[in-house]
């Protein structure tokens, strides 16, 4: 049976979504859902499909051809090549009713299963927090967390990727922004503001058995949004981080034995970084885990598929500069790009 990638980038926005929403409207609210639909193109191993909205611009499949990729077994989803199985970014209640209309088969954890193991209320309670750090179940909550100690704090969504969800501020609680972050009717999460010395994430699939997949470096703003990663010989890219790697691995590999039994399939990614506190450095081993594919995830497979002997970075970044994806679909036109460099 053929393997089709669906990349449903808009994981989280279902995820946290109280509604039931099909595929046409997850991929059309937002311009990264389209234009990131793509990159199976670049990640997929030879012979599988990918399921598209509808067909890239020619300029860019050549392009991609040239560069060496693969351009042919894309399918529209209105007309997928059947029978086939599903492979998707992550968990999708929508994905899965779309396959099983049109004869695809699909392996799917439990949907409560994946919202609680992607939650960061559930990565909170099974890592080592930051010193000050408080799970807030309500507004007087915050604002009794944020009067306790000086200094800059963050607020996080219980859901939420890449920097989104999260408040920065310094003083007084921003009560009003604050209150919104309620919405999702979780808790949220109360963190000192710390100074990063160094991000990285290890990639994981769990099935019958865990299998640990690689360990990327993560290169994000002051402000811990994501700008890209490196991928590539673990020696070079942690060479003097590498006791840190070690202690991260050690636990998430008892973590991972935990949210296999908890029922757990799928691929899975868990951050890390190494922060000061109080003039020294300290690890927080499990920072966020993503119930999902990750662009470590990606990075890792295109570097190990196409450039195993090349340290790849891999950045997502605001430029004109043709990438590895379109620049635009049908008039529609992305202000982002994935760029690809090699050392």
């Amino acid at each position: 049976m053929t393997t089709t990638h669906l990349c449903n980038i808009f994981f989280e926005r279902e995820l946290a979504s109280l509604k039931t929403l099909s595929l046409a409207q997850l991929f059309n609210e937002h311009p990264l859902s389209l234009q990131l639909q793509f990159l199976p193109l670049l990640y997929r191993k030879k012979g599988e499909r990918v399921a598209v909205t509808e067909f890239p611009p020619h300029d860019y499949l050549l392009r991609l051809e040239q560069l060496g990729f693969s351009v042919e077994e894309i399918d529209l989803l209105d007309r997928p090549q059947k029978p086939f199985h599903l492979e998707l970014w992550g968990a999708s209640k929508a994905a899965e009713s779309w396959a099983k209309g049109h004869e695809g088969s699909i392996t799917l954890p439990d949907w409560d299963c994946v919202r609680e193991i992607h939650s960061k209320v559930y990565s909170f309670a099974a890592g080592s927090p930051i010193p000050g750090s408080h799970l807030l179940a309500n507004l007087e909550d915050a604002k009794a967390w944020a009067s306790e100690f000086p200094g800059p704090k963050v607020l996080k969504k219980a859901f939420g990727a890449s920097g989104s969800g999260h408040l920065r501020f310094e003083g007084d609680l921003p009560a009003d922004v604050a209150a919104s972050l309620f919405d999702q009717k979780l808790p949220l999460i109360g963190e000192p503001w710390v100074e990063r010395i160094f991000d990285f994430s290890t990639q994981w699939r769990i099935q019958d058995t865990i299998d640990y997949i690689g360990a990327t470096v993560l290169k994000v703003t002051p402000h811990g949004t994501y700008l890209g990663t490196l991928a590539g010989d673990e020696n070079v890219l942690f060479k003097e981080h590498s006791r840190a790697l070690q202690e991260h691995l050690d636990q998430s590999r008892a973590l991972l034995y935990k949210i296999r039994a908890l029922g757990f399939v799928g691929n899975l990614g868990i951050d890390s970084f190494v922060y000061l506190w109080e003039g020294k450095r300290r690890l927080r081993a499990v920072s966020e885990i993503n119930a999902r594919k990750t662009m470590g995830w990606a990075a890792l497979t295109i570097q190990k598929q196409h450039f195993s002997d090349r340290i790849l970075e891999f950045r997502f970044e605001k430029t004109k500069e043709r990438g590895y994806l379109p620049s635009e679909l049908n008039g529609r036109s992305f202000q982002r790009q994935l760029m690809l460099s090699f050392s």
